[in-house]
């Protein structure tokens, strides 16, 4: 929970309602056009190519999370992660791939090596912490190679770099709790930041190319993935956050998934 008031409407609400009533005379006119396209044109128009204009809704945008931790340092406020969490999780992987005889695939190698980078220059800090800049870095790639396995099939691999991803937030978590205002307010904002960024991957993952060669959204492929992906989620934004998106999301795939009506026709 975040502690957050709920009794009005949070800004991501009002803004999905918006998004959503554009949405059905947008999607009317294209289902009384001629193709399944022009409801893909009028979905993009929406939601955006890559989902950005529903990540733009609850999203910080570009270098906001940079200048939110520069300022926090600028008020000597600690803007370092002591990976106490990482340290035992990068443990605890490298027991588990002792314990088989199979090779890992690569992307939990290098997974499991990016953190061991992490820590070894923690421990060469007089702070005994990383920066943020080289966190969100090393997370970015972790993520990625979440994805990539999740995508070959191979969730048992994938839930295991989970583990090193979970531990960084975890540390994350602990540097924010007592902390400075600066730090808190920065620590929310990096948060939105990766949700924002899964989110976009999952339209740009989820998506497809129809028989013209033509990029196909794909709004439930994006649901299934958040879904499957929820523990980390949930670390990223409020539960109320997650759930007013993926309601949003569905409603827009009911739509996606309808079958064009012929030219000429009245739509309901």
């Amino acid at each position: 929970k975040s502690g957050a008031d709920t009794s009005q409407p949070s800004g991501l609400q009002v803004g999905l309602a918006g998004a959503t009533s554009l949405a059905g005379p947008a999607l009317g006119v294209a289902r009384r056009a001629t193709s399944v396209q022009a409801v893909q044109s009028a979905l993009t128009s929406v939601i955006g190519k890559a989902g950005e204009r529903v990540v733009d809704l609850f999203a910080p945008t570009a270098q906001t999370v940079r200048q939110l931790f520069t300022a926090a340092s600028t008020a000597g406020k600690s803007a370092v992660i002591t990976p106490t969490a990482l340290r035992q999780a990068v443990k605890d992987v490298r027991a588990q791939l002792g314990q088989s005889e199979l090779a890992a695939p690569g992307a939990v190698t290098e997974s499991v090596k990016g953190a061991e980078v992490l820590i070894m220059r923690a421990g060469a800090r007089t702070s005994g912490g990383v920066t943020w800049d080289n966190l969100r870095a090393t997370m970015s790639d972790v993520g990625d190679r979440i994805g990539q396995l999740q995508r070959a099939g191979q969730d048992k691999a994938a839930q295991k770099v989970k583990q090193l991803y979970a531990a960084m937030w975890t540390d994350i978590e602990a540097a924010g709790q007592g902390a400075s205002k600066e730090l808190r307010v920065a620590v929310d904002a990096f948060k939105r930041e990766k949700a924002g960024e899964f989110i976009t991957g999952a339209f740009k993952k989820g998506g497809g190319v129809n028989t013209a060669g033509e990029d196909v959204m794909n709004v439930k492929g994006v649901i299934d993935r958040m879904n499957k992906n929820g523990d980390l989620l949930t670390r990223l934004l409020p539960e109320e956050d997650l759930a007013e998106i993926k309601t949003t999301l569905q409603r827009f795939a009911e739509i996606e998934h309808q079958p064009a009506q012929a030219a000429g026709s009245v739509s309901s």
